[in-house]
């Protein structure tokens, strides 16, 4: 095989476990997921995600910036473009549109069950059983 069909075949596979365990490790990127998930409309404005990931706070730090401001930038340069590469997430820059993208199901899913189970660990760290 060619290394031009080897690249296609590698960009027609699905996304690997092992993938969305490292994209979904990340607390903002877990947070997107779950407003994702939690949210009525297929699609939602970047403003609005970011004011979200951020629940609305504005604090700022002594450079000036809010930390909206500071999501906004981590948002459109690291954690939208990471999502999207993977296609979790579907992230029109010009639109400034957010949907969920052929694999979100399955990374909701690995998200969940990720929470799950270090719920159950916690318990029984508290409980002393292990």
């Amino acid at each position: 095989m060619n290394m031009e069909g080897l690249l296609m075949a590698k960009n027609t596979q699905s996304i690997s476990t092992e993938v969305l365990l490292q994209l979904i490790a990340d607390p903002t990127r877990q947070e997107i997921i779950r407003i994702l998930q939690d949210h009525d409309e297929p699609t939602l404005q970047f403003g609005e995600l970011a004011s979200e990931v951020t629940g609305g706070e504005a604090t700022s730090r002594d450079d000036g910036r809010t930390r909206n401001e500071r999501v906004r930038v981590a948002l459109h340069h690291t954690h939208l473009p990471k999502l999207a590469q993977s296609d979790v997430i579907v992230y029109n820059r010009t639109r400034k549109t957010v949907t969920a993208g052929a694999a979100f199901d399955t990374a909701e899913t690995l998200l969940t069950a990720t929470e799950s189970i270090e719920a159950e660990h916690v318990q029984e760290s508290l409980s002393g059983d292990e």
